[in-house]
């Protein structure tokens, strides 16, 4: 999301129950197209879609990408074809192989690539740039060992220790914030 704010493309959430025409109205809303100005049919919606990246060529990001059903898959293709734009399907690992049993589908993949976990230095960096925390690599290693490097548990831990530290005046992510903001977001493993 960030990404796509950063760079002016068309960022879209995907939606286990899409159908078609939402999801076709969702990608609308996405580029700027509100409800009032979005058509009712899909065949309208799909060329209101392919004339808007016409006029104004973006990349669509599609995250969640591997909640939609295949035939909606096929359709994204056709979206890609007819517009000429680069779309990004973001998923996590089903993804790539429900692409791949469809070849019209695969054969558009120029790349796959799979995100690592989290280092510890990517963890400081990420904290250097959403929150206003120093922190330092021990700290860092605890947070990694305890979220097992995955984005979404750094975050939760992240922002409960940025609250704790707030409260204590500090600007410093320390061992023990760390410890508590991660008692506190992270269930204990049995």
């Amino acid at each position: 999301m960030w990404y796509a704010t950063q760079n002016d493309c068309v960022y879209v959430t995907s939606l286990r129950d899409w159908s078609v025409l939402w999801m076709y109205q969702d990608i609308l809303t996405a580029m700027g197209i509100y409800n009032e100005a979005q058509p009712k049919r899909k065949k309208q919606a799909f060329e209101a879609i392919a004339a808007a990246l016409k006029d104004n060529p973006r990349v669509v990001i599609m995250d969640e990408a591997d909640l939609i059903q295949s035939r909606l898959l096929e359709t994204v293709r056709d979206l890609c074809k007819i517009t000429r734009v680069p779309w990004v399907l973001v998923g996590e690992e089903n993804l790539a192989g429900m692409m791949s049993r469809d070849r019209r589908v695969w054969s558009r993949c120029c790349a796959a690539m799979e995100f690592e976990p989290m280092s510890a230095a990517d963890i400081i960096m990420f904290c250097r740039q959403t929150t206003d925390l120093l922190m330092t690599s021990e700290t860092a290693d605890i947070i990694q060992r305890a979220t097992e490097g995955d984005i979404r548990r750094i975050e939760l831990t992240l922002n409960q220790a940025e609250t704790v530290a707030k409260a204590n005046n500090s600007k410093e992510l320390t061992s023990e914030i760390a410890k508590m903001a991660i008692k506190k977001t992270l269930p204990e493993k049995k």
